[in-house]
């Protein structure tokens, strides 16, 4: 199979009559990958198939290819498959620069040594008959931004508990926030506790899927707004609006779905919503970083 070919049937498009264009791109994205990454023993096929499946469905071929970060998905796919250069460059190129973004958890030298030999277990050693976690790079970010994720989040679970222990995706973001709270929401959560935990349930489940993901990526990971625009690709005052956004659109839900569910007047529940949007940083932190058990 060609390699035109084998990269549309991996991204599940039929083939075009006039391959050239697409041809020409993917020898333009081989020779900028081999550039950025020299001496990576990855074989044209398997990248043209790492790119191939993370071509996004919508624009045409060249477009979809064009978007994605094809330089690091070359890195990522060396990575998966054991090859020791990439191993060293994505070393020497992506860990190395987690330090600085690291500092505000004071692991230390050796915690941070730690932490990073957890990521190389975590992203390269498959677990089982799952691949190993690499894969699930898309390429629509840097792999820098999408390693530090991972890194955040391992440096946080550091803190707590022993690194393999995966966090859920969506069952951390449901629970109230804990004893510390002031009196006031204290007693919000003796009263309401159940119906607001179901509403705000119920929203964060019906939520636009970014939004949440946005909202775990500032109150769970810890990711600036500098970093989110970074991650994202757009400027700060763009991933700020975003964020706000989805703050508002959850707090919403939950007040239409809180109104619904213990049959209070309005302007009765609009007084519960206001106690918690007074403390919305620390109530949502609280929402998102507890775990039932």
């Amino acid at each position: 199979m060609g390699y035109c070919a084998l990269f549309l049937a991996s991204a599940g498009r039929p083939q075009t009559q006039d391959g050239t264009a697409l041809e020409q791109a993917l020898v333009s994205a081989l020779a900028s990958a081999r550039a950025a990454y020299p001496g990576c023993a990855v074989r044209v096929e398997d990248f043209f198939r790492f790119l191939g499946e993370r071509t996004a469905p919508d624009p045409s071929v060249e477009e979809a290819l064009a978007q994605l970060h094809a330089n690091d998905l070359y890195l990522a796919c060396g990575c998966e498959r054991g090859d020791p250069v990439a191993l060293k460059l994505f070393d020497t190129q992506v860990l190395s620069r987690l330090g600085s973004m690291l500092s505000r958890f004071s692991l230390g030298d050796a915690g941070l040594a730690d932490l990073k030999q957890a990521l190389r277990v975590l992203l390269f050693v498959s677990d089982g008959e799952k691949p190993a976690r690499v894969t699930q790079y898309s390429g629509r970010a840097p792999i820098s931004a999408w390693v530090q994720v991972a890194a955040v989040r391992a440096a946080m679970r550091s803190k707590k508990q022993d690194w393999r222990t995966e966090p859920s995706e969506d069952q951390d973001l449901i629970e109230m926030p804990g004893s510390s709270d002031a009196p006031e929401l204290g007693y919000l959560k003796q009263q309401y506790q159940a119906p607001f935990r179901e509403a705000f349930r119920e929203s964060l489940i019906a939520m636009d899927k970014k939004q949440r993901t946005l909202l775990r990526q500032s109150f769970i990971d810890g990711l600036s707004i500098d970093e989110l625009g970074r991650l994202y690709g757009v400027h700060r005052a763009t991933a700020s609006r975003w964020i706000v956004e989805a703050r508002r659109a959850l707090l919403k839900a939950t007040r239409e779905r809180l109104v619904e569910r213990i049959k209070l007047p309005a302007e009765e529940c609009d007084s519960i919503m206001q106690l918690a949007r007074s403390r919305l940083d620390i109530t949502l932190r609280g929402l998102l970083m507890s775990r039932p058990q």
